[in-house]
């Protein structure tokens, strides 16, 4: 999978992009994913949370757009997660990255470069333990003014 115009981190919870670092984790919330079948695209989507310590400089809503998406796998949240929690947290990211195809490996990233082309696949985790892999050839980081 290529990159578009954003690179990932060394610590799988940040990314590159405009010469700007966005902590996902401690500074966004996953909003969903679309998937079009038709197009072969799909969208992750996020929103900047509403807190003191965001930076307005952050973009409002971001969203990984994947083109020509071959399969998309989701596993769901570890079952020790109690319902409180799971509701408060299910959102949160966790880590992201590069990862082998399928869904063999759904527990985090592999990788933060793909260095030999190897990688066809990004997973996003998050803290419950769920997690959305996406194989498709290309993906690019797109500012979402009004995220909701």
């Amino acid at each position: 999978m290529r990159l578009e115009n954003f690179k990932f981190e060394p610590s799988f919870t940040e990314i590159n992009f405009q010469e700007r670092h966005l902590d996902l984790h401690n500074f966004y919330t996953f909003i969903g994913i679309k998937h079009n079948l038709d197009s072969k695209r799909a969208w992750l989507l996020y929103r900047k949370i509403d807190e003191e310590f965001v930076q307005s400089k952050y973009p409002k809503g971001i969203s990984f757009l994947f083109k020509n998406v071959s399969k998309i796998h989701r596993r769901n949240a570890d079952s020790y997660y109690t319902p409180e929690h799971l509701e408060k947290d299910n959102n949160c990211p966790d880590l992201m990255g590069f990862s082998y195809e399928g869904d063999a490996i759904m527990d985090g990233p592999t990788s933060h470069q793909n260095l030999n082309g190897e990688f066809n696949s990004l997973i996003f985790t998050f803290v419950t333990g769920r997690s959305i892999k996406v194989e498709a050839e290309t993906v690019e980081l797109v500012v979402v003014e009004n995220a909701r």
